[in-house]
């Protein structure tokens, strides 16, 4: 079984809920919302799909 302990961090595709940018993002495991976008840098970005990385 993985270990999802908080060292860990996830990658995927992310999109702004707000100007609708798409984007790979890499993340803490467990911080699945509230991503700042690249393009508008509104803290509105979610992860639509998640694989854990390292």
């Amino acid at each position: 079984m993985e270990d999802f302990s908080l060292d860990k961090w996830i990658s995927g595709f992310a999109v702004c809920r707000r100007c609708g940018h798409v984007w790979t993002a890499v993340v803490p495991y467990g911080q699945f919302f509230s991503l700042e976008c690249p393009v508008c840098h509104n803290l509105v970005g979610e992860l639509t799909e998640a694989h854990l990385c390292c």
